[in-house]
């Protein structure tokens, strides 16, 4: 099975269902791109992407659980891994200025 991209918007998982679908990413090396939105967990979400070889691009838009608090674990997860060039945090309550920052941040050239 080659997946290379992997959209669960508006899907409802539940917490064990999301922390599910993490652990199964690790089985899919082509997979690039991951749209979570509408999901919350970034806490779990930026511990497994952090280590991920395959993942270029996450999307967690149009969440508003998500806030402040999670740019630390955004944040941790670019510097762990440069792999990640695009980030979509639109529709988040992290505030605008943050989101351009952290967005930017993944489309630099990072290596």
């Amino acid at each position: 099975v080659s997946i290379e991209e992997l959209d669960l918007t508006s899907n409802y998982l539940g917490h064990n269902g999301f922390v599910a679908v993490l652990q199964l990413l690790e089985h899919l090396p082509r997979l690039h791109s991951v749209f979570f939105n509408d999901m919350s967990d970034v806490e779990h979400m930026c511990e497994v992407l952090a280590s991920n070889t395959s993942i270029r691009s996450v999307h967690v838009r149009n969440n508003p659980k998500i806030t402040l608090p999670a740019t630390k674990n955004l944040t941790k997860l670019l510097r762990a891994n440069p792999r990640i060039t695009s980030l979509g945090l639109q529709g988040t309550k992290i505030g605008n200025s943050l989101i351009v920052s952290l967005e930017e941040e993944a489309g630099k050239k990072r290596s």
